[in-house]
């Protein structure tokens, strides 16, 4: 298909220039798995067709741990929306109360209230004193407060003990399953990739074999092998 460039020649006609061809070989993990689900039956049953350096024996193997680990990864990052918006109250909640606590805090020290933040791991952040919003630096600062209240006696007070207690628990458990989570999906999308890799070499080698066998009719048989690019 032919579509105008918008820069013109020097005649100032528009120059007409080819539209870029969808490859066989579909980019998206979805379309990805379902074209090899199909190429590896048909090659199963077409034992005509050869490459020398993988068999279609070892292909279906490589189809089937791609699908697992695709389904793998789908299945451990389908927790994170649920732990990212857990942690999201927790962390309002927790900066809600250290507000209370700076206003407690002032009204004992007034002016120079600001030199006991940090006991409660209060940092100062552009013209403001907050919790560190890293997840890494808050999971170090948060224990800092409940002693810290109790050194100062605002303990039994409403945003005191009781108050950050179970929001910090809530916090470290959370963290430390956001990072589990992180870690777990971040090895399968490695593992992943580098399978598709091979995978996408393994395909692009067998549309070749094709061409090559069959010059004549070549795109109904990679439509009948699976590659059905107008579907991706």
């Amino acid at each position: 298909m032919e579509t105008p460039n918008t820069n013109p020649d020097a005649s100032g006609k528009p120059v007409k220039t080819k539209k870029a061809s969808k490859s066989h070989v579909p980019q998206g993990d979805s379309d990805f798995d379902t074209t090899l689900g199909r190429v590896s039956v048909k090659w199963e049953a077409s034992p005509q067709i050869t490459l020398l350096w993988k068999t279609s024996a070892d292909f279906k193997t490589d189809v089937t741990a791609f699908s697992a680990t695709l389904g793998s990864r789908k299945e451990a990052g389908s927790d994170r929306p649920g732990i990212t918006s857990d942690l999201k109250i927790v962390n309002e909640k927790l900066d809600l109360g250290i507000e209370y606590v700076k206003r407690y805090l002032a009204s004992d020290f007034g002016k120079t209230a600001s030199a006991q933040y940090s006991k409660f791991g209060i940092e100062k952040k552009g013209t403001g004193y907050k919790l560190p919003l890293d997840r890494d630096k808050r999971r170090r600062a948060l224990p800092l407060i409940v002693p810290a209240l109790t050194a100062m006696g605002f303990e039994a007070k409403e945003y005191g003990k009781a108050y950050f207690e179970p929001l910090i628990a809530s916090f470290l458990t959370l963290s430390g399953k956001a990072s589990t989570s992180d870690s777990g999906v971040s090895g399968l999308v490695g593992n992943k990739n580098a399978a598709k890799t091979e995978l996408r070499l393994v395909l692009t080698c067998l549309i070749k074999n094709l061409q090559s066998n069959y010059p004549q009719t070549w795109k109904s048989v990679l439509r009948e092998w699976g590659f059905q690019k107008e579907k991706y």
